[in-house]
């Protein structure tokens, strides 16, 4: 079977809607509330169609950095290539109670956050312990996937086609909110939860990616 299209995805989810009129919601916002629907779904159940990586470079006393690329949706985790070490996720609340404001170097990062964004509005992460040095981090991400468009070829969505079932019963829920149907948007909700369960069983996990990424000596000397 061909993969739906953006064509399709309209076209499904104003009849989900009850068939409102062009006049009422045109096709270009129905695809919005599609594509909405794709970056909900990325953002849950992180595809493995979409992980990609940046590296970082760090310098000693520096626990801050702004990563270079602007379409991360999500960042997965952290490794750190230099020391061969797959690096534990902690919160803000974790580093004020530990570092007590010390951003001095300390010496190989073992720990990451994501800490606001940096001056060029993309997605900031912070080290633990303060790199003493140069260390090559490779941060792992989830890409914000592409939007869906119907001109001048109407296109598939970036995440896989065991999604399509969920990407409509999401995108019905929005616009059934949208059009303040609040009691048909419970009941798209619902359905959502059940087909979205189903299709991200069929998905690789990011977690099983990243155990193949992973390098065998990360995997028995990662710290926790």
């Amino acid at each position: 079977m061909a993969r739906m299209t953006a064509t399709d995805f309209v076209s499904f989810t104003r009849k989900r809607m009850g068939n409102p009129s062009s006049d009422d919601w045109s096709d270009a916002e129905i695809l919005r509330f599609c594509n909405m629907a794709v970056e909900r779904l990325a953002q849950q159940y992180q595809p493995a169609e979409l992980l990609t990586s940046e590296t970082v470079t760090t310098a000693a006393g520096t626990a801050d950095y702004e990563l270079t690329n602007s379409d991360v949706l999500t960042i997965t985790h952290c490794l750190n290539t230099t020391s061969g070490q797959r690096m534990k996720r902690g919160n803000h609340d974790d580093w004020i109670r530990r570092m007590q404001g010390d951003t001095t170097a300390q010496g190989d990062p073992y720990r990451w956050y994501v800490y606001g964004v940096g001056s060029n509005d993309r997605k900031n992460v912070r080290f633990e312990e303060v790199p003493d040095g140069v260390y090559s981090i490779t941060v792992y991400y989830i890409k914000i996937p592409g939007e869906m468009v119907l001109t001048p070829n109407a296109t598939s969505p970036d995440i896989p086609q065991q999604f399509d079932e969920a990407i409509l019963d999401v995108a019905a829920e929005i616009g059934r909110k949208m059009d303040t149907q609040l009691r048909e948007a419970q009941t798209e909700r619902a359905l959502a939860a059940k087909t979205e369960g189903v299709a991200g069983a069929a998905d690789k996990t990011s977690a099983e990616v990243h155990r193949y990424i992973e390098s065998p000596i990360a995997q028995v000397t990662r710290r926790e």
